[in-house]
């Protein structure tokens, strides 16, 4: 026996999610990079992330600190979107909580406002959108399987399956720390880059006979 998620339904989900439409608004763009299976090999090695992997530690389950309500797990599919600093004003983000029925709702909400391009859509910049891409392959096949991703104008969606022992807010927060120097480095700016919150879809694995 052993568990999996159907990945098809789960990489339709994320392209029905990160698809730009042209009435969008005047900085909706296609995504600038996409991939629909990770490389191969252990990942793309980046200058200036660790090295080494981390001691595993313990997955903390259903999770909703500094998140949309997720479940921490190994072998879950997560799909996660994170959003520049001022991608969406506070204020906007505060009334869409406010109109959101639950959580999914307020995903949804949120995820249809910044797919307008509001903010300074620094994702667009070649330089910094490779920092991020890279970034994602870094841990490829260590701390997590990369099953595809995403680059917006303004926010980024990652498809991946938790591997055990690598809880997903050090997956994240790994991605998001060093990116945010780097991308700051080259846009010659300081500041916060991405937005605090983070937008996680856990799926739900079932068991397959082998």
């Amino acid at each position: 026996m052993r568990s999996r998620i159907s990945t098809r339904r789960a990489r339709e989900r994320c392209c029905r999610a990160t698809g730009a439409r042209a009435s969008l608004g005047p900085r909706a763009s296609r995504p600038l990079f996409f991939l629909a299976k990770p490389r191969s090999g252990q990942g793309a090695r980046v200058p200036g992330m660790p090295s080494t992997i981390k001691r595993p530690r313990i997955q903390k389950g259903w999770n909703y600190r500094g998140y949309l309500p997720h479940f921490d797990a190994d072998t879950v599919i997560q799909l996660i979107t994170f959003r520049l600093a001022d991608s969406l004003p506070e204020a906007i983000f505060n009334e869409l909580a406010s109109l959101a029925s639950n959580d999914a709702d307020l995903r949804q909400r949120v995820e249809t406002m910044i797919d307008r391009g509001l903010g300074s859509c620094a994702l667009r910049e070649p330089l910094v959108a490779a920092v991020v891409r890279d970034a994602l392959h870094h841990f490829d096949r260590a701390r997590y399987r990369l099953i595809a991703w995403v680059i917006m104008p303004n926010h980024v969606h990652a498809l991946i399956e938790q591997a055990g022992g690598f809880p997903l807010g050090d997956i994240v927060h790994a991605w998001k720390s060093f990116t945010a120097k780097q991308a700051n480095k080259q846009l010659g700016r300081t500041g916060a880059f991405w937005a605090r919150i983070t937008s996680i879809a856990s799926f739900a694995i079932r068991p397959i006979s082998m």
